[in-house]
């Protein structure tokens, strides 16, 4: 049977600038609580200053010194031991139940009005949302001039 953890990616580095680096590891998307993990080893380099994990998006964000760059040889020696044995854990056979995390915010349904209400109160209503909308677009255009004059006496437009 052939070998095929060869051909796994463990992680890659989607994007760096100077200071920062982020790395998507794929095996976040089946297993999130490897997150906290990496996060600790990755926070135990030298140089690296604050770790960011979101599972949810396979992707591992990191602030380093800039003039301490850690290496992918430095990156794979250290996340391949987190990372090899997750793949070859056996598959449960009974699905555990989800545990929900509480709401934060209660969902309210409200009910819809029966009544259409007077003509007079539905044509102050509309004309008050006529009103808003154009103070909105007056708001956003005068806005946007005092930016680009802004910029213009910069100089960076």
């Amino acid at each position: 049977m052939p070998d095929t953890t060869k051909n796994v990616v463990l992680f890659e580095i989607c994007h760096q600038i100077p200071g920062r680096m982020r790395l998507r590891v794929p095996i976040l998307l089946k297993e999130p609580a490897l997150a906290l993990r990496l996060e600790e080893a990755l926070g135990r380099l030298d140089g690296v200053q604050t770790v960011r994990c979101n599972p949810a998006c396979a992707s591992l964000t990191f602030h380093h010194r800039v003039s301490q760059v850690p290496g992918t040889d430095d990156l794979t020696r250290l996340l391949q031991p987190l990372i090899a044995p997750t793949r070859h854990r056996p598959q449960m056979t009974r699905r555990a139940p989800l545990s929900r995390a509480p709401e934060r915010h209660p969902v309210t349904v409200k009910s819809p009005r029966t009544g259409s209400g007077c003509l007079l109160c539905q044509m102050k209503l509309s004309a008050a949302r006529w009103i808003l909308a154009d103070i909105w677009r007056c708001w956003q255009h005068n806005l946007t001039q005092r930016m680009r004059n802004l910029l213009v006496t910069a100089g960076i437009a």
